[in-house]
């Protein structure tokens, strides 16, 4: 924060009641101008650093209205930070919660309020509102945070728990720091990494650069874990279960050199917890030619190989596509399983990079995968997480593209021509060697096109003369056919291919047709996403579009997955076979809510059966189109009633 704003802050903090711009512009010797510039940029900083702000009154002034706990805790900042403030990563609510969980997470004793304020930079009433969220991620790994009287809180739950919990928010976007509680990229890092690398060229496995980064963070929290006295313990059937495999051998090398390198010993639980992560490391898997995919499997083990020939025929029963034919997912997904399996039964959370990307691109698949690998929780021995859940859509959506292109269609292209058989040979001749994917029906006049467009369905008419009234696709052309004709044609064929795809228009034509009036409401109240959602799914029941149990399956879909798709935009939904008849609830809330970390202010409620699989994907890619239309989203929120709301979507 520069120190003119810090001085105009501490000037408020100090100011009962008003104070105009103009008296404020005198304390400090700058413009008014300069002091309403100021003062929009304190309201934001103030907004993320205790969740109130610079009220303001027309003919008074402006006043910092907020306690006088949060006085104390503003000026305790003002006093502590340095020239450029403290981290500003703490001003934004969601990674000052990360930074909250690591605290509490690495460090093995009982904090207080006031502590972790002080750690933070803000008040305790701000601490305490994000420890509702935190209690919620931490219930997540089976950790509790225990209140004491008197005392203070502290995380309390078993090691591996509490590991997995590290490793997962450790690796979660933030720029905040934790001083010397954080485990930071270091020369030990670079140590552990050079340490793996040299036990896998041993090896005939060939983990992914980001299985490397991952067994990495693992390994460095076991290190300083088990330094601090706090160390793994493991069944002794699970002890017997991973020492026949192949990877404790790898593991007992691996902590051969760790223990030479950091000096430390590594009893046999840490050597088997490593091979556990070893077990669910990636594999870097190389593309074979089509007549080695059954090769390929020869280094998979049959369970693996069995349960992806399971998930594929539940995704096909799903999608309705002919998965089970196509051989290169059978192999690319067995290989995958191989060690996704033992990290869904040693509850190895993974964090996928790309899960928000794979959430935006490919919704309908990513949504259809939750639903399947739901279904084989029994097989699986456990849930599949959401960052898993994006691995496995890649393969799937991989395998749709297959089918997509070996599966599309020429396009059936209609000439109407009245300048005789000649012409339109040549035409036909000419078009053919242009476009050799076109796929020519024949040539009519247009006196017979209607009786040929019934007979011959074409998917684009080419004419050389003006088509008025054609539901078809028309291009018009001279008959002698000019290079202007030619590209005209073209980009009659690239919008039809484009067409088929995600709608880029910044319409929402496939979503507008579901909504019904009745089912949108605007200025929602609502505490929490437990309460809108169940509102709007039994609304849904009420209405008869949806069974009972719709709120409780929508529930459960938002714990395992975030329906948060951008833009102040949630979409939550219920399970496929308690919809009766689909359609789309719509809830503009009164004022943005938190979904998990993010702002919301329009919860949109799908309410479809998505064996439609064209359907369902265009349904996703509007509501995506949305959440990233700033405009649109604008009018949504200034709309004053459910006709305009409707118009403006």
């Amino acid at each position: 924060m520069e120190e003119r704003k810090k001085q105009l802050l501490r000037y408020l903090v100090h100011t009962n009641g008003y104070v105009t711009t103009e008296k404020l512009a005198k304390e400090l010797n700058v413009s008014e101008k300069t002091i309403r510039n100021d003062l929009k940029r304190l309201d934001v900083w103030l907004q993320s650093f205790l969740g109130a702000g610079i009220i303001r009154q027309p003919g008074m002034g402006v006043e910092l209205r907020v306690s006088d706990e949060e006085r104390e805790a503003i000026l305790h900042h003002l006093d502590h930070a340095h020239e450029t403030g403290p981290d500003t990563t703490l001003m934004d609510p969601f990674h000052r919660k990360i930074i909250l969980l690591r605290i509490l997470l690495e460090e093995e004793r009982v904090f207080t309020l006031q502590q972790l304020s002080d750690r933070l930079y803000v008040s305790k009433a701000t601490v305490s509102q994000d420890l509702t969220l935190v209690e919620q991620w931490l219930d997540r790994y089976g950790l509790r945070l225990i209140r004491k009287p008197n005392m203070g809180l502290r995380v309390e739950g078993d090691e591996r728990s509490r590991r997995l919990a590290m490793a997962k928010f450790s690796q979660m976007p933030s720029k905040g720091s934790l001083g010397n509680n954080r485990l930071e990229p270091s020369h030990q890092d670079a140590l552990i990494k050079q340490t793996i690398r040299k036990i896998e060229r041993k090896s005939d496995l060939r983990f992914t650069d980001e299985a490397v980064e991952r067994l990495t963070v693992h390994v460095a929290i076991a290190l300083k874990r088990v330094k601090m006295g706090c160390r793994i313990c493991l069944s002794s059937g699970e002890m017997a279960r991973l020492q026949v495999k192949r990877e404790y051998r790898l593991a007992e090398e691996l902590a051969k050199d760790l223990e030479k390198t950091f000096a430390v010993t590594l009893p046999k639980d840490e050597i088997a917890y490593m091979a556990m992560h070893l077990l669910g490391a990636k594999w870097h898997y190389v593309p074979v030619h089509v007549d080695q995919l059954t090769h390929s499997l020869d280094r998979v083990d049959e369970e693996s190989i069995q349960l992806s020939q399971k998930l594929i025929a539940k995704m096909e029963e799903l999608t309705g596509l002919p998965l089970t034919r196509d051989r290169e997912l059978l192999v690319g997904l067995s290989i995958h399983m191989q060690t996704a399996v033992h990290r869904i039964r040693h509850r190895l959370y993974v964090t996928n990079p790309i899960l928000h990307d794979i959430k935006r691109s490919y919704r309908y698949m990513f949504e259809t995968v939750l639903l399947a690998v739901s279904m084989m929780e029994f097989d699986m021995e456990g849930k599949v997480s959401e960052d898993e859940a994006g691995y496995l859509t890649m393969h799937f959506q991989a395998a749709w593209e297959r089918l997509k292109k070996h599966h599309v269609h020429p396009k059936k292209v209609l000439l109407v021509c009245t300048t005789g058989v000649g012409t339109s040979q040549l035409m036909a001749a000419r078009i053919s060697r242009w476009f050799p994917s076109l796929t020519i029906l024949g040539t009519t006049p247009v006196s017979r096109l209607k009786q040929s467009l019934e007979l011959v369905r074409p998917d684009l008419l080419i004419s050389t003369v003006p088509l008025t009234e054609s539901s078809i696709p028309m291009v018009h052309v001279s008959p002698l056919l000019s290079e202007r004709d030619r590209k005209n044609i073209q980009r009659a064929v690239m919008e039809e291919v484009s067409s088929t795809g995600s709608n880029r228009s910044g319409a929402t034509v496939t979503l507008k047709t579901f909504i019904d009036p009745r089912m949108v409401w605007l200025d929602v109240d609502g505490e929490d996403r437990d309460q809108v959602i169940r509102l709007m799914a039994e609304r849904l029941i009420e209405a008869g579009f949806a069974k009972e149990g719709f709120a409780e399956s929508a529930w459960d879909r938002e714990q395992i997955s975030s329906t948060y798709i951008g833009g102040g935009v949630a979409t939550p939904h219920g399970a496929v076979d308690l919809v009766i008849q689909s359609t789309v609830a719509v809830a503009r809330l009164n004022k943005p809510m938190d979904w998990q970390g993010n702002p919301v202010f329009l919860v949109i409620m799908p309410c479809v059966n998505w064996q439609d699989k064209e359907t369902a994907e265009r349904v996703f890619a509007d509501l995506v189109e949305l959440s990233e239309n700033p405009v649109r989203l604008h009018a949504l929120r200034k709309a004053d009633c459910v006709e305009q709301f409707l118009n403006e979507l």
